[in-house]
């Protein structure tokens, strides 16, 4: 289901090192893991997406119960080495 973003444009400030987000947005950047890009006047926010695969991982069921996630990463460490 492709989620609705509200799209809102305002001046906000900033409080003690914190950015207040208009009310608008709260609900759906509650508790977001975020990126910050700075340059002198500007700051991009961009919110940070879970990679696919630790979605579909929710999904597997019992297969979880014999793979680990040391297990993928010893995969993921593998595979990286071997396209060097």
């Amino acid at each position: 289901m492709m989620q609705r973003m509200v799209q809102v444009t305002e001046t906000t400030k900033i409080k003690n090192g914190s950015v207040v987000l208009p009310r608008e947005l709260r609900a759906t950047w509650k508790d977001a893991e975020v990126f910050l890009r700075s340059s002198d006047d500007t700051i991009v926010i961009k919110k940070m997406q879970k990679a696919p695969f630790w979605n579909t991982w929710k999904k597997l069921g019992a297969l979880k119960t014999k793979i680990n996630r040391k297990d993928i990463d010893d995969a993921i460490t593998w595979a990286r080495r071997r396209s060097k």
